[in-house]
C-alpha cells in the first residue's frame, strides 16, 4: 500500500503535464469503432422544427478513442466530399480535459432538407496538428438525426439556424503547433429548460467556482425552473431564473432572458451575498449589457453586486487570460441570416466557456450548454459540450465562431474568486536602526492567492513594498517586491517562510539589500487562514461531478481530484465507493484497481492535494441510477466514520 500512496503523491505534484502527445507519431485511420459519430441537425425554431438542414454535428467519445487507438493526445481531422470540414479538432490528454466527449458542427453540403443517411468520410487522428489536409481512402459513417433547440439569450427562440462552418474560407497561418492552452476541469453542465440558456450557463458557472474554490452557493445545482412557475424550486438555476425574472411556465414552454442577463446575474450575486467572493467583469455589447459603461450593478437589501465594464470590444487575449487564471467565463453569441424564401432569421444563444488553445496560429474554444432545450435527457452534460475556432475581429469589431460561420461573439462575461482575506499577526519588529518611524507596519489582514506554484500576498490601502509576488514549493516560500519606501527608490523587500496547516510562518524583511542606511528593518509574522472546512474532495465521471447521464454501451470513465487546503498531511481513511441501482455497495481496491463488495477503505494515510487520478473504465453498466462517492474522514481507523468525513456524490444515470 505505500507503494500507491508514493504513486498517489507522484501523480499529485508532478508539475509537468504532457497536454498533447510528441509529434513524430503516425496518423491513426479512424472508424465508428473509435468512438466517433456523425449527425444531421433538425433544428428547432420558435414555430417548426426544420428537419434535415445543412449542418452536422461531429461527436467524439474522447475515453473510447484514446483507448482504441493507443494514443493519448493529439488532432482530429474530417474530410468528405464537400472537402476539409473538421480541422485539427483537439484531443488533449485525458488529466488535463477529462470530460468524455467534443463535439463540433461542420458542413454536410446539402440543401435544407436533404435526408443524409451515410457519409463517405476520411478520419485521420495524430498527434499533430495539419496546416493541409486531403485524406486518403473514405470510409462509409451512418449519419444519425440529431434535435438541436438553441437560443433563448434574446427574449425568444430562434426563427431560424446559424449558418454552418464554412472552413474553406481560411488557412492555418502558421506558428507553434499549440500556445495559449488552457482547459478547465469540473464545469457542470446542466439541463436546460426551453429558453434557459442564459440562466443555465451562469449556474454551470457559479457551480465551476464552488466546485474549485469552495464559492459559497447554497442551492443545488439541478435542472429547475423560477420558484414563481414551479413553487418549491430550490434550484440553482431555477433562482437564477428568478432573479433574471425570465417568463416561464413549465420546462418547455418559456421565453428567454432577452434584456437585463447581466443585471439578473448581479442580482443573484446580490441577494445570496456572494459579492465580497467575486469580482465581476465584462465585454462586448448585448440587449443593454454595454462593455462601454462604467459598471453594471444591482442592490439587494443593502449589497451591491458590481460588473466592471471591460470595453465594447473583445479582446480574446483578455478572455484566455482571466481563463488561465482560473476565473469562469459565460458569454453570448447570435446570428443573423436569410432562408430559403428570403425572410430574416436569426437567434442568440448564451454559454459557459470551459478554456481553448491557439492552435496553428488559430484560435479556438471550447464552450458548454445544452444543446436541445426540448428535452430533458439529451443535449446537455458532456453532450453538449462544442469546439469552435474563432476569427475576427471583422469590420464591426466582432469575432465569428466556427470558421466563417455567421455566428457572432457579442458578450463576455467574466468572475473572479476572491479568496477570503487572511489575519496578518507581527509577533516581532527587528529595528536596529529606528526605522519605525518612517516604514509602514504590516497590515492586520492580508489577500494571500496560490496557484500553480506561484504566491501573491496584498492589502488594500497598505504600505508601499505591498503587494508581495514569488512561488512557492513543497512548503517554502519566496516573496519580493521593488518600490519606494520613507522616500527611498528602489527598495527591495522580502518574504520568505513556511506553509503548514493553514499558516504562513515567515520574516518581511524592508530594505533588504541596505537600501535604509544599510541595515533593514524586518518583521516576523504569522498570517493565519479563516477557519473553514477547505477539503474539497471531486468525484468526477467522464470529467462531470455531481451527474452524469449516459446511453447503454457508453463507456464511464471516473476519476478522482482532492484540494485539502489547510489539511495537508492529516491522517485518515481514504473512500471510494459505488452504491449500484439495486442497492449494493461496492469499494475500490487500489491494490488491485477493481471493485469489491463492502465500504471499506480505499486507502489509509495523509491528506494531500491530487488534482487528477483517473480509475479504470466502466462499460455496459445496467440501466438505473448508480452513485459513485469519494471522501475523506480524520479517523483512521479502517471504517467509515460518518461524523468525520468529507466527501462528493457525483450520480450516473445509464439509460436502457
Amino acid at each position: 500500500m505505500a507503494s500507491l500512496a508514493r504513486r498517489l503523491a507522484g501523480f499529485a505534484t508532478c508539475a509537468l503535464v504532457l497536454v498533447f502527445a510528441a509529434s513524430g507519431a503516425q496518423a491513426i485511420p479512424v472508424d465508428a469503432s473509435h468512438g466517433v459519430r456523425f449527425y444531421q441537425q433538425d433544428f428547432v425554431t420558435l414555430t417548426t422544427t426544420l428537419r434535415r438542414i445543412d449542418s452536422g454535428v461531429f461527436e467524439v467519445d474522447m475515453i473510447r478513442l484514446r483507448k482504441k487507438s493507443g494514443l493519448a493526445s493529439g488532432y482530429l481531422n474530417v474530410v468528405t466530399p464537400k472537402g476539409w470540414v473538421v480541422r485539427n479538432l483537439p484531443v488533449p490528454a485525458e488529466d488535463a480535459y477529462p470530460y468524455g466527449k467534443l463535439s463540433t458542427d461542420f458542413d454536410l453540403g446539402v440543401l435544407h432538407g436533404t435526408e443524409v443517411n451515410s457519409l463517405n468520410a476520411v478520419v485521420d487522428y495524430s498527434a499533430d496538428g495539419s496546416a493541409n489536409f486531403s485524406g486518403t481512402a473514405m470510409l462509409p459513417f451512418v449519419v444519425t438525426p440529431i434535435t438541436v433547440s438553441l437560443g433563448g439569450a434574446d427574449g425568444d427562440s430562434p426563427s431560424g439556424p446559424p449558418t454552418p462552418p464554412n472552413h474553406s474560407s481560411y488557412a492555418f497561418p502558421g506558428g507553434a503547433p499549440v500556445t495559449d492552452l488552457v482547459f478547465q476541469k469540473d464545469h457542470p453542465n446542466v439541463e436546460a429548460a426551453k429558453n434557459q440558456c442564459f440562466p443555465a450557463s451562469v449556474a454551470n458557472s457559479l457551480q465551476y467556482l464552488k466546485n474549485r474554490y469552495g464559492l459559497p452557493v447554497t442551492h443545488e445545482h439541478k435542472p429547475g425552473i423560477r420558484p414563481s412557475a414551479s413553487p418549491g424550486d430550490t434550484s440553482l438555476v431555477g433562482q437564477i431564473d428568478e432573479a433574471m425574472n425570465r417568463s416561464v411556465t413549465s420546462r418547455r414552454v418559456g421565453r428567454g432572458v432577452g434584456a437585463g442577463g447581466l443585471k439578473g446575474k448581479l442580482n443573484y450575486i446580490a441577494k445570496n451575498k456572494l459579492n465580497t467572493r467575486l469580482q465581476v467583469k465584462h465585454w462586448g455589447s448585448w440587449n443593454g449589457d454595454n462593455g462601454a459603461s462604467a459598471m453594471s450593478s444591482d442592490t439587494i437589501d443593502g449589497v451591491t453586486a458590481n460588473s466592471t465594464a471591460g470595453g465594447a470590444d473583445i479582446s480574446m487575449d483578455t478572455v484566455f487570460q482571466a481563463l488561465n487564471e482560473g476565473q469562469n467565463c459565460e458569454m453570448v453569441y447570435s446570428w443573423q441570416g436569410v432562408d430559403a424564401n428570403g425572410r430574416a432569421v436569426g437567434g442568440a444563444h448564451a454559454v459557459d466557456v470551459l478554456g481553448g488553445a491557439r492552435i496553428h496560429g488559430r484560435r479556438s474554444i471550447i464552450f458548454a450548454s445544452d444543446r436541445n432545450q426540448d428535452s430533458d435527457t439529451e443535449g446537455a452534460g458532456q453532450a453538449g459540450i462544442e469546439h469552435v475556432f474563432i476569427d475576427g475581429p471583422d469590420a464591426n469589431k466582432l469575432h465569428s465562431l466556427g470558421g466563417g460561420s455567421n455566428r457572432k461573439l457579442r458578450l463576455v462575461i467574466c468572475e473572479k474568486y476572491v479568496f477570503p482575506p487572511l489575519t496578518l499577526r507581527t509577533i516581532e519588529t527587528i529595528d536596529p536602526k529606528g526605522h519605525k518611524c518612517c516604514v509602514t507596519p504590516p497590515p492586520p489582514s492580508a489577500d494571500v492567492v496560490v496557484d500553480k506554484g506561484s504566491m501573491t500576498v496584498s492589502a488594500k490601502n497598505a504600505a508601499a513594498w505591498l503587494p508581495l509576488k514569488g512561488s512557492i514549493s513543497n512548503g517554502n516560500f519566496e516573496l519580493t517586491s521593488m518600490a519606494t519606501v520613507a522616500g527611498f527608490a528602489n527598495v527591495q523587500t522580502r518574504f520568505t517562510g513556511t506553509y503548514a496547516n493553514g499558516l504562513y510562518d515567515g520574516t518581511i524583511t524592508v530594505g533588504a539589500k541596505g537600501e535604509l542606511y544599510g541595515v533593514p528593518i524586518s518583521y516576523r509574522v504569522r498570517l493565519t487562514e479563516p477557519q473553514r472546512s477547505a477539503i474539497l474532495p471531486a468525484m468526477r465521471l467522464n470529467g462531470m461531478r455531481q451527474a452524469l447521464a449516459v446511453k447503454a454501451g457508453d463507456m464511464v470513465k471516473p476519476a478522482i481530484g482532492m484540494n485539502a487546503g489547510p489539511f495537508t498531511g492529516t491522517p485518515g481513511d481514504w473512500f471510494v465507493v459505488l452504491g449500484t441501482a439495486d442497492g449494493r455497495f461496492l469499494h475500490l481496491d487500489l491494490a488491485t484497481m477493481s471493485w469489491m463488495d463492502g465500504v471499506r477503505p480505499s486507502y489509509t494515510g495523509p491528506l494531500f492535494d491530487l488534482p487528477y487520478f483517473g480509475l479504470p473504465e466502466l462499460e455496459n453498466l445496467p440501466p438505473g441510477t448508480h452513485s459513485f462517492y469519494f471522501g475523506f474522514d480524520n479517523k483512521p481507523n479502517g471504517q467509515l466514520d460518518f461524523d468525520a468525513v468529507v466527501y462528493e456524490r457525483t450520480d450516473l444515470t445509464v439509460a436502457p
